[in-house]
């Protein structure tokens, strides 16, 4: 009896952690629990990931990851809105909820996909009051005296050329398509030769695509307007940023056919002018040194698998 008294003292004195309520976070007082940890996996699961989807090892470590510190992080950018008393202006939540029932048709079949995903209304409108006050405070760095320096804009704009400030090249065009749908390779070329030959006695393109071409865009002159990289098939696009402008193409064979295409004009990749971007950088700048200063002043704690970038 004596022996079992001891095994029971540890259990009293310092609570008795079951898998459950094992504490595997926090930020000052504030306890994230494995339970609670594990529900809102689930829950983002249900809402985010596919059914019959497998995630791999690495991927479910950094959306598991991304979930613990979006936990941490709500926790303490939430502190910090209860401590400047940012509020949500009435009215607007009710506003968020009209436009997202015009998007669904009814309230009823809003309701019915939220249930479905796993949330309940409640729910929805507490992330919705959150997402505007986060609105808010983000408005409340841009007016703070946090300091940027022209050093750091202009790293920041350097760092960045290529992937915020990069206005891409684009290519206006027209084609003629025939199609391989009913006829072999063979025949769509000899057509699409025939067209090519009638567009180089005097035909005008426009015109012949009206007649000949069997694609959509036919009726309106064969014009595709204006596209960037990747948003055509490549060996429709591979032709079209490489030919001279006014000038009809070879055949071009993709998985709809043969084409014919006409470049009405061309643009190079560009970059937006620094002076342009400075006042867009300093913002930005400001709300992240902002919201990192509120980051660094939190006690927090959590598991090594957790501190991996996400």
């Amino acid at each position: 009896m004596k022996k079992l008294l001891l095994l029971l003292i540890p259990a009293v004195l310092f609570g008795c952690q079951t898998p459950e309520n094992k504490v595997i976070a926090s930020v000052s007082k504030h306890k994230i629990t494995q339970a609670e940890f594990e529900n809102e996996v689930e829950r983002l699961k249900k809402a985010m990931v596919p059914e019959d989807y497998v995630m791999q090892e690495e991927e479910k470590a950094k959306f598991e990851a991304q979930i613990l510190n979006n936990m941490i992080l709500k926790f303490v950018y939430t502190q910090k809105l209860d401590a400047l008393d940012i509020q949500v202006e009435e009215g607007a939540i009710d506003e968020q909820f009209s436009q997202l029932i015009s998007q669904y048709g009814s309230e009823e079949a809003m309701i019915s996909d939220v249930e479905a995903k796993g949330f309940t209304m409640d729910e929805l409108r507490e992330e919705f009051t959150y997402q505007y006050r986060m609105q808010e405070l983000s408005k409340y760095a841009v007016e703070s005296d946090t300091e940027v320096s022209d050093k750091e804009i202009e790293t920041y704009y350097n760092d960045n050329k290529e992937s915020v400030f990069a206005q891409p090249g684009t290519v206006t065009a027209r084609h003629i398509l025939v199609t391989t749908d009913n006829k072999s390779e063979e025949e769509a070329l000899t057509k699409i030769k025939d067209i090519k030959e009638k567009i180089s006695g005097g035909m005008d393109f426009s015109q012949a695509a009206v007649e000949y071409s069997e694609g959509p865009s036919g009726p309106n002159g064969g014009q595709l307007g204006s596209f960037q990289k990747g948003q055509m098939v490549g060996e429709f696009e591979v032709v079209a940023f490489s030919i001279p402008v006014n000038t009809v193409s070879e055949p071009v064979l993709t998985q709809f056919g043969y084409h014919l295409i006409l470049v009405d004009n061309r643009t190079d990749k560009s970059f937006a002018p620094f002076e342009e971007t400075k006042s867009y950088i300093k913002n930005r700048l400001k709300v992240d040194k902002f919201f990192q200063e509120i980051e660094d002043s939190a006690k927090i704690k959590k598991p090594d698998w957790a501190q991996q970038e996400v």
